[in-house]
């Protein structure tokens, strides 16, 4: 299994799909990162605070 390193871009782009409705597993297939990825950096926004339904909240310094 290969891993590699998720960006920061790639982080927000995450957040932001999911501020805007977007499914796991949409995400999962439009960025090419693994499901469990995707939901473990949602748990981690959510932890520090994130209100992922709302666009603003996802700052530089949050991700």
């Amino acid at each position: 299994m290969v891993y590699r390193e998720v960006t920061m871009i790639e982080i927000k782009e995450i957040l932001l799909r999911v501020a805007n409705g977007y499914g796991v597993r949409a995400i999962s297939k439009s960025l090419g990162i693994h499901r469990k990825t995707i939901t473990g950096y949602i748990g981690l926004a959510n932890e520090l605070g994130a209100k992922l339904d709302l666009k603003d909240s996802i700052t530089d310094e949050l991700v």
